[in-house]
């Protein structure tokens, strides 16, 4: 596995965590690294076929015509780099997965969690992504609080304390200037710190 970047957000959705983390690719990329990018969605589909647009924004449609979260796109015009269903995983197609996978006993009748086995998951694709470029560029879609970003933010845990001098975890944190008291509050961005 090669280095790892992590890009996480707080306090809201949409607050420019894809955008952040194709740019952060684009800087690498101009330095001569190569960068993979994942985007680890929370959401219960298993692909992203079925998002809303009204609610999630457009849909990407890859050269080979498979339909990914909008921020492949940005992926692929900010980076400069071809992607494909596999920069995405929903927490659907993880469970699903997993499913599968016990239905084929392959856990042997071991009691089916959180940790280790979504988790796992999580980490196999990481590792899956991460066997193309030196750079692996994770956008964690959601925010942290968010119940179904959990066990996206346990598996990037994991990998850092795994690997704790190739993973960096970058935190978009929004500052809320509340106008009718004139000052900033950054609660929210204090707690998704913890």
């Amino acid at each position: 596995m090669g280095k790892v970047i992590a890009v996480i957000g707080s306090s809201y959705s949409g607050s420019g965590k894809g955008t952040a983390a194709a740019s952060i690719g684009l800087l690498l990329k101009m330095r001569g690294n190569s960068v993979a990018p994942l985007k680890l969605d929370g959401y219960l589909m298993n692909s992203a076929d079925n998002l809303n647009p009204d609610q999630h924004g457009e849909p990407f449609i890859t050269e080979t015509g498979e339909i990914i979260d909008l921020d492949g796109g940005h992926y692929e015009r900010i980076i400069g780099c071809t992607v494909s269903s596999k920069n995405i995983l929903t927490l659907g197609s993880v469970y699903r997965d997993v499913f599968k996978d016990e239905d084929e006993n392959k856990y042997l009748g071991q009691t089916i969690q959180i940790v280790p086995h979504i988790t796992n998951k999580i980490l196999e694709r990481i590792n899956l992504v991460s066997l193309e470029s030196e750079i692996t560029l994770i956008e964690g879609g959601g925010t942290c609080g968010d119940m179904e970003s959990d066990c996206f933010l346990e598996a990037i845990r994991q990998l850092k304390q795994k690997n704790w001098d190739d993973v960096l975890i970058v935190l978009l944190a929004p500052v809320l200037w509340i106008n009718v008291i004139k000052e900033f509050k950054t609660k929210l961005a204090q707690n998704s710190v913890r």
